[in-house]
């Protein structure tokens, strides 16, 4: 995981400002894209400051999001390997005498990924009352309240807010990735799949030079469904059975004498994330007193 922070200063030539913004949505795009090779994961700020000040409306960070102006160029943050979080956090200076200063949210959100991982799990969405609450940084506001017509604005376009919610204080409200494609909407599948596929190629390091035969396919096979299998008993992968949940293919049907004899070894995996339950539905319905009455 990384941090992308760069936040900028005011400027007094509105043509400087579109020059900024679009060599910093250039080099988080290139940062983004080194994300999606490295299978590392980016958290996005949004600039501190524009014209006006400091960013007050759901509107701009929507429109810095999704690339600025098109008059200037746009480049769209767009990525299965991001999230950007808004607004700015306020805290208390260490140094006390009541300052307050504002500080970008990345680091914080950074740091709540990491306790809800280690306490629960990646597949476990840093967000919400139980798992994105922001107290532990001593956070006593956001540059910018949020309310529900903010985040009706911009968290359908993978805009994740920081809210005060009432009882629960400062609260990261929001999972979701800069994605496009919906199989990769949400952060903590793009952090499951990244951390199975990188301990899958670490955990098979004592494959290399074996004889790639039936006996290799079936040990591979079985250390691998050992090892998704506990993802799955964690609650991190979805299904009733193992089978639903997840399967491995390392056998003839996959390595075939062609691709035995340029060397390679393919073990096929397919998984069924669990996915968050971002919305609450509730339904009240009165029954009359008179409902039948004349009928």
């Amino acid at each position: 995981m990384m941090a992308n922070d760069h936040s900028s200063g005011k400027f007094s030539d509105s043509g400087n400002e579109a020059k900024q913004e679009t060599s910093e949505l250039t080099t988080i795009n290139a940062v983004l894209a080194q994300c999606a090779t490295s299978k590392w994961f980016c958290v996005v700020d949004p600039p501190a400051t524009e014209s006006a000040g400091t960013i007050a409306a759901s509107a701009n960070a929507l429109s810095f999001k999704n690339g600025g102006a098109p008059a200037n160029g746009g480049n769209p943050l767009t990525s299965d390997f991001g999230a950007i979080y808004w607004p700015n956090l306020r805290v208390a200076s260490p140094s006390g005498g009541g300052k307050v200063f504002s500080i970008p949210p990345s680091g914080a959100v950074l740091a709540r990924y990491v306790t809800t991982a280690l306490n629960v799990g990646v597949h476990q969405a840093a967000a919400g009352v139980r798992y994105g609450g922001l107290s532990t940084i001593a956070s006593l506001d956001v540059e910018r309240p949020i309310v529900d017509s903010d985040q009706d604005v911009i968290y359908p376009s993978g805009i994740n807010v920081i809210r005060n919610r009432v009882n629960y204080g400062m609260t990261i409200w929001g999972a979701r990735t800069l994605s496009l494609d919906p199989s990769w909407t949400y952060v903590p599948v793009r952090l499951l799949f990244n951390q199975i596929e990188v301990s899958l190629v670490n955990g098979l390091q004592w494959v290399p030079f074996l004889p790639n035969n039936e006996t290799l396919w079936h040990a591979v096979t079985r250390d691998v469904t050992a090892f998704l299998y506990e993802y799955w008993k964690a609650g991190a992968l979805f299904g009733n059975t193992q089978n639903d949940a997840f399967r491995v293919t390392c056998d003839e049907t996959n390595n075939t004498p062609e691709t035995i004899a340029e060397g390679y070894l393919y073990v096929r995996v397919e998984i069924a994330p669990v996915r968050p339950a971002e919305f609450v539905i509730i339904e009240i319905s009165q029954k009359m007193a008179n409902a039948n009455v004349g009928a």
